[in-house]
């Protein structure tokens, strides 16, 4: 398996046995994400669990699109071989304004993710959400299903997204709006995977990179050059496992490296569109966190 098809596996995994999603949806996506043979094999381990002992709650929709001060469109980013879609909103007015690259969990381009866009615009920043499913027609066109969403980004070349995203970046850049020596990444499970991979690959383009409970790069931590401030759930067991390797690895680097374990929180603590696991006391604090370290290295 690769890192990500094990992250999806494991992630899912440890959704079914919390009771966040039924069997039929774990065996879709570990299916979707290894092939039906590898897919049966890891399936076999997993034991049944009893029936959720309580209901699942809706998900309440919130609007998507400009607010006051703040445009959005949809865009396409030329990529080697390739286009991605995306969703870009951005402070009105002619900046230019510093930019985030924002990172989709492993569900693909949502509406949630397109709402950290806005909040992030907001902020007073140019934030980009490319799709990384853009390659198997995008999430909105292709995916209905999030569990299929899950399967296919399993399913995709971890490299090849690498360089989609640091492609991306490049465009972001490149905009008349955007000041191209404040540039920074962030991201959200998968996409906090995909930040620290950023990181490693983007060298001095970057000047700040915030990855939400994302498991830790697969190496080059020497190649950072941005300061990078890491969110973690304090019961996130999973993700949480890989802080020390990745505290003393730059440590061991000497890279500016900042981190902080949020009280009582789950995995996606801050996805409000995932009323499992989100936390409505701790993701505002986390988010103002993330601001304040965004405008001391891209603002000052």
């Amino acid at each position: 398996m690769s890192s990500f098809q094990d992250y999806v596996v494991e992630e899912s995994i440890e959704e079914y046995q919390s009771g966040a999603i039924s069997r039929g949806d774990l065996e879709r996506r570990v299916l979707g994400a290894l092939g039906d043979a590898e897919g049966r094999r890891v399936l076999a381990g997993v034991p049944a669990r009893a029936a959720a002992s309580r209901p699942r709650r809706a998900a309440a929709p919130r609007p998507i699109g400009g607010g006051a001060g703040v445009e959005t469109q949809d865009v396409r980013v030329p990529v080697q071989g390739a286009e991605l879609l995306g969703y870009l909103a951005r402070p009105e007015g002619a900046g230019p304004f510093p930019a985030i690259l924002a990172i989709h969990e492993n569900r693909g381009l949502v509406d949630h993710i397109k709402d950290c866009a806005r909040r992030l615009a907001g902020a007073g920043y140019v934030a980009l959400a490319p799709d990384l499913l853009s390659r198997q027609g995008g999430t909105a066109a292709k995916f209905s299903d999030p569990n299929d969403a899950i399967a296919a980004l399993g399913q995709s070349d971890p490299e090849q997204n690498t360089r989609d995203l640091v492609a991306a970046l490049d465009w972001l850049a490149q905009q008349p709006y955007v000041d191209r020596n404040r540039l920074a990444v962030t991201g959200w499970c998968m996409g906090g995977g995909y930040t620290w991979r950023v990181v490693t690959q983007a060298g001095s383009r970057l000047k700040a990179a915030v990855p939400w409970y994302g498991p830790n790069p697969p190496g080059d931590v020497d190649k950072i050059q941005a300061p990078v401030f890491a969110i973690y759930g304090e019961l996130d067991q999973r993700i949480n496992a890989g802080i020390d390797a990745i505290t003393q690895q730059m440590q061991q680097n000497g890279k500016q490296f900042e981190k902080k374990i949020y009280p009582n929180a789950q995995h996606a603590f801050n996805n409000d569109q995932n009323p499992e696991r989100y936390n409505a006391e701790q993701a505002p604090i986390a988010w103002n966190d993330m601001l304040q370290f965004l405008d001391r290295h891209l603002k000052r």
